[in-house]
């Protein structure tokens, strides 16, 4: 395993761990008026970023994996990477860590998608495109939620369970399943 892919585990495990650190917070303060009802959408909004961050940690793990995937570029460019991949990971961490709290949470993913998505521009690789118009659908689905962009009242829910689909569209084009790493 590579720097690379340890900062990859490092920081999902964070992240990981934020998301425990919210459920177990708002479980806490709710104490006995804690209800499903209120809680749903910032259940779906933590299921989604668990679904995401497994996702991502397979694709970048896979993608660092690389014998000398950086060895030809400069130092610059693998410090530049490194910067890209530790600041959206942190701003992820962020966004897990403030779950029950969507505008927080939904500004710090926002940031960080945004991040990672100006690093997917700088690599230049096929499957990057895809993943380009991807995170340009997550950004636009987490804007909506973030500044109701809904068009009828009731369906305030619309956004978060397209978060879900299009995560699951997200792993099926981007062949998550086929990279995960061997047990030997």
């Amino acid at each position: 395993m590579n720097f690379y892919q340890r900062t990859n585990l490092s920081m999902s495990l964070a992240i990981l761990f934020g998301l425990e650190l919210a459920i177990s917070n708002y479980i806490r303060i709710s104490g006995e008026s804690l209800t499903l009802q209120a809680a749903i959408y910032p259940l779906v909004w933590v299921c989604f970023q668990f679904i995401f961050r497994l996702k991502a940690t397979i694709d970048d793990h896979d993608h660092f994996k690389a014998e000398g995937t950086f060895s030809s570029a400069t130092n610059v460019r693998k410090l530049l990477n490194f910067f890209f991949l530790s600041i959206s990971g942190f701003l992820y961490v962020l966004s897990a860590i403030f779950s029950f709290d969507m505008a927080a949470s939904g500004g710090f993913f926002l940031l960080a998608i945004i991040i990672a998505t100006i690093w997917v521009i700088f690599e230049k690789k096929s499957i990057f495109v895809a993943w380009f118009w991807i995170n340009v659908v997550y950004v636009l689905l987490v804007a909506a939620i973030l500044f109701d962009w809904f068009f009828f009242k009731n369906c305030q829910y619309v956004p978060y369970i397209s978060l879900i689909i299009m995560v699951c569209v997200d792993v099926f084009v981007s062949k998550s399943h086929a990279k995960m790493p061997s047990l030997s």
